[in-house]
């Protein structure tokens, strides 16, 4: 997806987002993944940025952060 597209869809629809990224991902750069973020930031949706030291994957310590965050959204 290019950027400006997402960008627009999101600026129609605004959507929670967990973003979430591993400073040792080999998939996709960090500079990508901040990239991404960045088109979520100035569409104005709700995120929740969470980084780990590990690859791509999630990172099942943040569990509890991630269920706090979606709960208080979803009130």
């Amino acid at each position: 997806v290019r950027p400006s597209q997402l960008n627009s869809k999101l600026l129609e629809n605004p959507i929670p987002v967990v973003w979430m990224h591993g400073s040792t991902d080999q998939i996709v750069s960090m500079t990508q993944a901040e990239e991404l973020c960045n088109v979520i930031e100035t569409a104005n949706c709700p995120i929740l940025k969470l980084r780990h030291h590990k690859g791509h994957m999630v990172n099942l310590n943040q569990k509890n952060e991630i269920i706090q965050w979606i709960d208080s959204i979803a009130q």
